[in-house]
């Protein structure tokens, strides 16, 4: 016993600063997630995750301050990323949502370098495994019995069954409930990470693990996040794959690479291409409210925003309001998010940000490529929790600023820790590719700007025409958002707001836009729905035709141009430009009500009319367009 007290002491004496770092990350993360917005002791926060920054540039183990690891390549991908980040708080309309969000997304990139500077041996990286499995199975028993189950159901009538008989004999506390999904993405990572760490434990170890494993495993069925027990499996098929692919050697594992790139391609091009088809087929599936159509509708009305903020982004936060008021351009029931994380990424921090985290992804699948994944159990677990992650990132947005942040990254973290325990021992002195990619960290800032300018192109057409459409477009929401009181009721308050800011800031960039490219969808879909705000509906008319007319065939241009041509008369017009986009019918009766109150008779009559072509026997609507055109002027 006086020889294990003194080998104690020992170790308690070799403890540096850097060892204490997870205790005061996770000081930063409570702190951040304490309240809902901003507070101003949420300023402690950001000086520990500075803290950390003074450690991890002064490591060599991480590759940071010129020096080289497993993650040297990483280093540009996830500065840029907090670069974004901080321009996209400095676009954000509601600061206080924004700084919040921001200290998470800064809590996330720290968590990569503090569990890799922690991780220092085989031990330590077990630990680590071990302590991730253990949180997680800590969160699975808080979501099962402080969730409000009688109240705050899932999909599933068993599950909820089965979480009031347990709210029957667990008090709730009345704290903070987490919503299901982002509960249930965490508990992919730690089961995934906890499976490999239970392999590698021995005794009471293995037994505390198979019991934590337990717990968040039952926790994933009561979540009812189909997305995520969808992406366990698809994972579980990759991993077999994998297996399989090995057998060939270099041939099998490029037809494996070129499978799981082309699969999320593929995908991506259907969403963009065959959308329509795609809506029709889940509707006809599973209903127009399945969670899986709804989905589809909130990508194809989102994925225009993107270039609408190409260079700044939207702003931290601002996705909810943002897409109500641009892309979906009627009221209806928030979307917090955009059900795709990186698409969310893009809306919010710009394709910048994107191109970021799609390079660091990327760079990644390339090193376990060419080196091979990480000999230790734990390694090649948390590389395979990080796919399944990414798989959940496909229909959903869990840890992207809010309080998952800390698993957003930490299975890539786990990852590189077990690489870097692989290598011989660093030479901090000069830069040294323990990878043998022979990529420098001047390579990957050129493969780096290479992506993000293909992105820029590809997403934003003409450059120059794309940065007066952002600034204009960005500067009309700073305008406008801040003055709307209630979310949920956009419309009409959008117009109010509209007649009662000062937007000529904001149109001028979007006409120099236009100038440069006519056809410009931003600068004439913003032109357009201010220009009809302001009563000026014969110019709203011809800017939207102009954007119509070049392809645009958005639901914000096709529902303002319809809303122009009702307003001059044209309803027949209207009606075949709208078409049959969701919720239309609410939309044109909206605007009837509006008009109504104004007294513009005739416009009310022809926005009911309108409305009835799709909701016919709606007898209010049919009331109130006879009742309006009584009141027409001869």
């Amino acid at each position: 016993m006086p020889t294990r007290i003194l080998s104690v002491k020992r170790d308690l004496r070799q403890l540096k600063l850097a060892d204490f770092e997870p205790l005061w990350l996770l000081a930063a993360w409570a702190l951040f997630a304490s309240a809902e917005s901003y507070r101003p002791y949420m300023g402690l926060g950001f000086g520990l995750l500075g803290l950390s920054w003074v450690i991890h540039i002064q490591s060599p183990r991480l590759g940071l301050g010129g020096r080289s690891s497993p993650a040297s390549h990483l280093a540009w991908p996830l500065t840029l990323f907090a670069v974004t980040a901080t321009l996209a708080l400095w676009a954000a309309y509601d600061n206080e949502t924004a700084l919040r969000q921001y200290g998470f997304i800064l809590v996330s990139i720290a968590t990569f370098y503090g569990v890799m500077q922690w991780c220092v041996s085989p031990r330590r990286l077990h630990q680590a495994a071990a302590s991730l499995t253990f949180a997680a199975a800590a969160l699975a028993l808080y979501f099962i019995t402080q969730r409000d189950w009688a109240h705050e159901t899932v999909k599933f009538e068993a599950a909820t069954e089965v979480g009031i008989a347990i709210g029957r004999l667990i008090p709730r506390a009345g704290l903070h409930s987490p919503h299901p999904n982002i509960v249930a993405s965490v508990l992919v990572v730690g089961l995934l990470v906890g499976l490999a760490a239970a392999r590698e434990a021995a005794g009471w170890g293995r037994r505390a693990l198979a019991v934590g494993l337990g717990i968040i495993a039952f926790g994933l069925l009561m979540t009812g996040s189909r997305g995520s027990w969808l992406a366990l499996v698809l994972t579980s098929l990759l991993w077999g794959i994998w297996r399989g692919a090995k057998r060939f050697g270099a041939g099998g594992r490029w037809l494996f690479v070129i499978l799981v790139v082309a699969a999320p391609i593929s995908a991506a091009l259907a969403i963009v291409y065959a959308h329509d088809f795609l809506v029709y087929l889940f509707d006809a599936l599973v209903g127009a409210t399945d969670p899986g159509t709804v989905r589809l509708v909130v990508w194809e009305n989102s994925i225009p925003l993107v270039r609408d903020y190409l260079y700044t982004g939207s702003g931290l936060g601002t996705f909810p309001m943002v897409y109500q008021a641009y892309a979906y351009v009627s009221n209806g029931p928030l979307i917090p998010h955009a059900h795709n994380l990186f698409l969310q990424v893009a809306i919010e921090q710009g394709v910048l940000g994107l191109s970021a985290l799609l390079y660091l992804l990327g760079r990644t699948a390339l090193y376990a490529f060419r080196r091979g994944i990480p000999s230790a159990r734990v390694g090649r677990g948390a590389l395979w929790a990080t796919v399944a992650l990414m798989l959940v990132w496909l229909v959903d947005a869990p840890g992207y600023g809010d309080r998952a942040a800390p698993f957003l990254f930490v299975g890539l973290s786990l990852a590189y820790a077990a690489w870097s325990l692989e290598i011989p021992p660093i030479d901090p002195k000069g830069f040294r590719n323990p990878s043998g990619l022979g990529l420098s960290p001047a390579a990957d800032l050129m493969a780096l700007a290479a992506l993000s300018a293909l992105l820029i192109l590809w997403v934003g057409g003409q450059p120059l025409a794309a940065a007066y459409a952002n600034a204009g477009a960005l500067i009309q929401t700073r305008t406008e958002l801040p003055q709307l009181a209630d979310p949920k009721h956009i419309h009409p308050a959008l117009d109010e707001a509209r007649l009662a800011a000062d937007l000529n800031t904001a149109t001028g960039l979007l006409e120099q836009a236009q100038a440069i490219a006519p056809s410009d969808r931003t600068a004439n879909e913003r032109l357009g729905a201010i220009a009809w705000s302001l009563g000026d509906y014969e110019k709203s008319k011809l800017v939207l035709q102009a954007a119509y007319a070049g392809g645009s065939r958005t639901r914000a241009t096709r529902l303002l141009l319809a809303d122009a041509l009702i307003s001059l008369g044209l309803v027949g017009d209207a009606l075949d430009v709208a078409g049959r986009l969701e919720d239309v019918a609410n939309h044109f009766a909206l605007h009837a009500q509006g008009y109504q109150q104004s007294g513009d008779w005739q416009r009310a009559a022809d926005n009911f009319s309108a409305a009835l072509y799709w909701a016919p026997g709606n007898q209010q609507w049919a009331y109130q367009e006879r009742e309006a055109r009584k009141r027409i002027q001869p």
